[in-house]
């Protein structure tokens, strides 16, 4: 996936990127690397915006529910405990 992605499409109308698509990428980009909820915070999110280490968890379910093939057993995005997630790409990406 390209860095330099800053618009979505979708039927023909634009989209703005979501934080469930951010997040994406952002696991594209790293893969079979661990990131930390800190890490992703700051990746994603700016400095004068409060979210939680424990609201990337919820973001975290949403992104399973849409790219894992069964949810409850992630084969895509792996939790570390007391770490974080890691992204581990099927074959041929």
């Amino acid at each position: 996936m390209s860095q330099h992605v800053t618009k979505i499409f979708k039927k023909g109308q634009n989209r703005n990127k979501t934080v469930t698509f951010k997040l994406l990428e952002l696991f594209l980009l790293k893969p079979e690397r661990a990131l930390t909820r800190d890490e992703i915070l700051n990746a994603i999110w700016s400095y004068d915006c409060y979210v939680g280490p424990r609201s990337i968890d919820r973001f975290v379910t949403t992104l399973r529910n849409k790219i894992e093939p069964d949810p409850h057993n992630p084969t895509f995005i792996h939790t570390i405990r007391e770490i974080g997630y890691k992204f581990e790409p099927p074959e041929g990406i």
